[in-house]
C-alpha cells in the first residue's frame, strides 16, 4: 500500500511539473500586440509627462531630477506620478533602461505599478532579497520568487534594459524576467492584482505606503513603459528606447558606404566608422546632431535636425570628429527651420538659438534705393544681407525649395562706389558690382537669438 501512495505522490508530483511548465510555454506561444499605457522618456518640453497621457505629471521628490534626459534618482530621491484614467488593466509588461549608479542602496526600484489604497504593488526591484539582482518585487512578496538563474549586476553605469511581464493562468500570476532581453527567471505565484483609478507610477523607492517610501534605488532611467498585456521574448529582444539611435552617419553622398548610429548624448574620440569620413546625414524628426570638426570649442561646427544627403554643401565633407546628439526643444533650430518670426534659418549657432532667418519670399523693386524702402517696410529688425549672408544663402539654400531663390543677381548692403553695390549671382556663384538703377532681387534677412520673440507658431519642416 505504502509503495502504492508513493507511486501516485511521484505521478502528481510529476503531472504538476508538467502543467507548470506547459503554462509557462503557453504564455510564450505567440507574440501579442498591446498598448502602452505608460510611456516615460524624461526629454522634451516637459520630461515629467506620460507620453500616452494616462498618469499625471511626475513629481519630484526628495532631490530626485531630471538630468540630460534621464530620471535621476537615489537615496531619499524619487518620483511619482498619480491620477491614472486609463482603462484598468491586470496583465502587463514592465520595461524599464536604466544605468546603476552605485551598487548601494538597495531594495529600490526602477518602474513600479502601485495602489494608493490599499499595500499592493509590483515593481522591477534591485537586491531586496539577493544582493546586487534583478527579481520581481511585490506586496508582502505574494507574486515574489527569488528568479533562478538570476543575474547579479557587478557594474555600474552600463545601460541595463529589464522587463518583467505579468500573465495569467488559472487564476495564478506567471510572472518572467528578462535581462536585455535574455530569461533570468521563471515562475507561477500569487493571483494579479487590478490596477486602475487608483493606481500610481513610481521611479526610485520600492513602494510607497501613504507617503512613506520603502527603500531606494541609486540610477539613472533613461526611459520606461507599462504596456496593458504580456509581451512575448522576440518582442522584449526587439524593444528599443524612442532615442535609442536618432542619428545615423555615412561614408559616402547619398546614404551610402559604411554606417554608425549614435543615441543621445557627446560622442568622442574614436568613431567606429572612422575620423574625417562623414559624407551625409540622417536625423529622424525632433532632434538634432552637431557635427564638430574637432571638439566642441575648437573648429568648426555645424547644426542639422534633418536628413543630409552631402555635407559638401556646407562644406564640412570628411572633417567630423566628434558630434553631439540632442532632443530639439520648441526654441531650437537647424539650418532650413521655418522660424516663428516668419524666415527660414540660413545659419545657426552651436546653441540652435542664435543666428540669422531669410524672409520667405524675394523683392524685387525698380531699383537698390526702392529695395531699402522695401525692406524698412517690413520693420521689426529685417535688414539687406550683407555679402557674407548672401553668400551663406547661396551656399546653403540656393537648391531649396522653401525659399524659392532665383538664378539672378542678388542685391548685399555693401556700396563698393558712387552709384554701384556688391551683389552676387544666384546661377553661379560669381559676385560682381551691379548698378543702383538696375532691377534685381533681394532677400531680406533678420538676426535672431534666445530673446527674439515673435507671433506666429513654428512649423519644424524642411531640408538641410
Amino acid at each position: 500500500m505504502n509503495s502504492i501512495m508513493k507511486q501516485f505522490n511521484l505521478l502528481s508530483l510529476l503531472i504538476a511539473a508538467m502543467l507548470f511548465a506547459c503554462s509557462l510555454n503557453a504564455q510564450s506561444t505567440g507574440c501579442g500586440k498591446f498598448k502602452l499605457v505608460g510611456h516615460w522618456t524624461f526629454e522634451g518640453n516637459n520630461p515629467l509627462k506620460d507620453l500616452k497621457g494616462n498618469f499625471g505629471d511626475l513629481q519630484l521628490i526628495g532631490g530626485a531630477k531630471i538630468d540630460k534626459g534621464a530620471l535621476d534618482v537615489g537615496n531619499n530621491a524619487y518620483a511619482k506620478g498619480t491620477g491614472f484614467n486609463g482603462v484598468p488593466f491586470k496583465k502587463k509588461t514592465l520595461v524599464a533602461w536604466a544605468k546603476l549608479d552605485a551598487l548601494t542602496p538597495q531594495a529600490g526600484s526602477v518602474l513600479t505599478i502601485d495602489n494608493t489604497n490599499k499595500d499592493e504593488f509590483d515593481g522591477i526591484v534591485f537586491g531586496e532579497k539577493e544582493k546586487s539582482k534583478w527579481m520581481a518585487g511585490s506586496n508582502f512578496h505574494k507574486r515574489t520568487n527569488n528568479p533562478r538563474p538570476g543575474f547579479q549586476e557587478t557594474k555600474t553605469g552600463e545601460l541595463v534594459k529589464m522587463a518583467i511581464t505579468y500573465g495569467d493562468t488559472a487564476g495564478n500570476a506567471v510572472i518572467k524576467i528578462y535581462r536585455n532581453g535574455q530569461l533570468i527567471g521563471d515562475y507561477l505565484k500569487g493571483a494579479l492584482p487590478e490596477f486602475g483609478k487608483t493606481a500610481e507610477v513610481i521611479f526610485g523607492t520600492r513602494h510607497t505606503l501613504g507617503n512613506a517610501p520603502r527603500s531606494f534605488i541609486d540610477a539613472h532611467i533613461e526611459e520606461a513603459r507599462i504596456y496593458d498585456g504580456v509581451l512575448c521574448q522576440k518582442d522584449i529582444q526587439q524593444l528599443e528606447m524612442e532615442s535609442s539611435s536618432p542619428v545615423t552617419v555615412f561614408q559616402h553622398y547619398d546614404y551610402r558606404g559604411k554606417t554608425q548610429s549614435f543615441g543621445k548624448g557627446y560622442h568622442a574620440g574614436y568613431l567606429a566608422i572612422g575620423n574625417d569620413v562623414i559624407s551625409s546625414v540622417k536625423v529622424k524628426k525632433g532632434w538634432r546632431v552637431i557635427l564638430y570638426e574637432h571638439g566642441p570649442t575648437t573648429g568648426r561646427a555645424l547644426t542639422l535636425t534633418s536628413d543630409t544627403p552631402n555635407l559638401g554643401k556646407y562644406k564640412f565633407n570628411d572633417i567630423v570628429s566628434n558630434l553631439r546628439v540632442e532632443r530639439i526643444p520648441n526654441d531650437i533650430y537647424g539650418i532650413g527651420d521655418e522660424h516663428p518670426c516668419g524666415g527660414i534659418v540660413v545659419s545657426i549657432d552651436k546653441t540652435g538659438k542664435k543666428g540669422m532667418i531669410a524672409a520667405k519670399k524675394d523683392l524685387y523693386e525698380e531699383n537698390v534705393y526702392k529695395t531699402y524702402d522695401a525692406v524698412k517696410a517690413m520693420g521689426n529688425g529685417w535688414s539687406v544681407p550683407n555679402p557674407q549672408t548672401v553668400e551663406l544663402l547661396y551656399q546653403n539654400l540656393k537648391d531649396s525649395d522653401q525659399l524659392g531663390l532665383q538664378k539672378g543677381w542678388y542685391w548685399t548692403s555693401n556700396q563698393v562706389s558712387n552709384g554701384y553695390w556688391a551683389a552676387q549671382n544666384f546661377a553661379d556663384g560669381k559676385t560682381g558690382n551691379r548698378f543702383f538703377g538696375e532691377r534685381q532681387y533681394c532677400r531680406p534677412v533678420k538676426a535672431i537669438d534666445a530673446k527674439t520673440t515673435c507671433q506666429t507658431a513654428r512649423s519644424s519642416q524642411g531640408t538641410r
